[in-house]
Parts: structure tokens; C-alpha cells; sequence
């Protein structure tokens, strides 16, 4: 179990590239409690409006829906620590969660059976998503300020199977490699927020 970085290029668009090997999932709202190497990879999740705060699109924790809405058509559903990630505008699998105590947030799709998704966002940021690719899981995390058209293209390009967009920008990421911890922006910054948990599996 782990965190396995490195860089890549595809299409002009460079990345930085964490491979999540065999751990379990959760969704927070606090992350004051995380503080060992179990924890691997903490980072940003669904977004949040800026004039309340509140959550952007279906938000579920542990089973509680928080909030309502289908803008965005990717979704992220995590059971029992197993993460799924997927485009659908119904509640399926979003039910499924409530029932079984898991949770759930939809963001943009980027990448869909192996196509790149379309999204109506224009200008350019710092990009990031949650990828699939075959039965592994990915993170990526672009260098420079990217369009979502030229960031889902590439992704497409490298083989990604599934994707979400994440919250990118200035977003809060942390990590433990190879023993040491790595923080891409400042905490204090994140108020009211939400955040996708990766632990070693077995860890409570």
C-alpha cells in the first residue's frame, strides 16, 4: 500500500502522477483527525460554492445526504472503502450509497470508457482528476494552467479508462512518500471543505 510518484507528459500538457496502490477510500469533512502514515493521500474533493460555502451537486457522507443537484454528471461513490467513478444523471448508484452507509459527490466527467468528455468550462487552471486506468487508480495533477478539453484529451491519450475532475487551483493535497510528508498548500486556507481520504488497507 502506498502512494508511487513520478512526472509525465502527454500532449504538451506535463503532470504529476500519484498511483494509489492498494488502499481504501473514505470522504471527510475534517481532517484534523488524520495524522499518521496510514492516511497516504488526502486531497480536495467536490467543490464549494464561494457565496455560502455549501457543496456543489448530490454530496452523501456515510449514508446522510447534504446536499442536491445534477449539474455535474461524473460522480464518485465509495462502500465500504471501495471506490467506483463513473457518469450517470440518475440517483442509482448515488441510492445505493445512502442504503448502504457510504458516500458519494459528483464533479465534471472527463473521461468515459476510454473518450474524453466534453465540459462546457472555459479558461484555463491548474487541473487535477481521479482517474481509473484498467483496475488502478490514479491521481493527476497538471504543472501548468490547463484548459479541461486539453487536460481531458490527454488523459484520454495516456490510456485513462474513467475520470473526474477534482477541485484544482490552489486546492489543499498531502501525501506520505517514502516516509516523508508533502503538503501542496496551506490548511489554514480551507474552510468548510471536503476531502477524499486514501488509507493502507486494514487501517482503521
Amino acid at each position: 500500500s502506498g502512494v508511487e510518484y513520478y512526472d509525465d507528459v502527454e500532449n504538451d500538457v506535463s503532470m504529476h502522477v500519484f498511483h494509489l496502490i492498494d488502499m481504501s477510500a473514505e470522504l471527510s469533512t475534517d481532517i484534523s483527525e488524520y495524522t499518521d502514515s496510514t492516511e497516504c493521500f488526502i486531497l480536495q474533493a467536490a467543490d464549494i460554492r464561494q457565496d455560502n460555502r455549501k457543496f456543489v451537486g448530490d454530496f452523501v457522507l456515510n449514508g446522510k445526504r447534504i446536499s442536491s443537484g445534477k449539474r455535474k454528471k461524473g460522480y464518485c461513490a465509495i462502500i465500504n472503502g471501495e471506490l467506483t467513478i463513473g457518469m450517470s444523471e440518475d440517483d442509482e448508484v448515488m441510492n445505493r450509497c445512502i442504503a448502504e452507509r457510504g458516500s458519494f459527490f459528483r464533479q465534471y466527467s472527463l473521461v468515459l470508457d476510454g473518450v474524453m468528455q466534453e465540459n462546457a468550462l472555459k479558461g484555463k487552471s491548474i487541473r487535477r482528476a481521479l482517474a481509473r486506468k484498467g483496475n488502478k487508480f490514479y491521481v493527476y495533477d497538471t504543472e501548468n494552467r490547463e484548459s479541461m478539453h486539453d487536460f481531458a484529451e490527454a488523459l484520454q491519450d495516456m490510456g485513462v479508462t474513467e475520470a473526474i475532475s477534482l477541485v484544482g487551483g490552489n486546492a489543499y493535497m498531502y501525501w506520505w512518500q517514502d516516509n516523508e510528508v508533502y503538503e501542496s498548500y496551506d490548511l489554514s486556507e480551507v474552510k468548510n471543505n471536503n476531502f477524499i481520504v486514501f488509507k493502507k488497507k486494514g487501517k482503521k
